[in-house]
């Protein structure tokens, strides 16, 4: 989080499943550092096309973009610790 600017960031998006540990995990991580998310189910069908539209293959995957919905970084599996370390 620190590599990018907290003010370009419009949305965070986390992909994941409802029976995903490591999802589980970094909403748990996210919630505690009050960044405001959103958490997607990629398994849920009315997901698909978006999930689909960000190449989701694994979870979690988490998808920061900016104020014009640009994509401006991705995490993916243990990435997304990273990101909010």
């Amino acid at each position: 989080l620190s590599s990018l600017n907290r003010r370009i960031i419009r949305m965070i998006t986390l992909f994941g499943a409802n029976d995903c540990d490591k999802c589980k995990a970094i909403v748990q991580l996210l919630s505690a550092r009050n960044l405001r998310f959103v958490f997607l189910d990629a398994n849920a069908d009315e997901n698909q096309k978006t999930a689909d539209y960000y190449e989701v293959d694994e979870l979690p995957h988490l998808v920061v973009t900016d104020d014009f919905g640009n994509c401006i970084a991705e995490y993916i599996g243990e990435q997304c610790n990273d990101f909010v370390k």
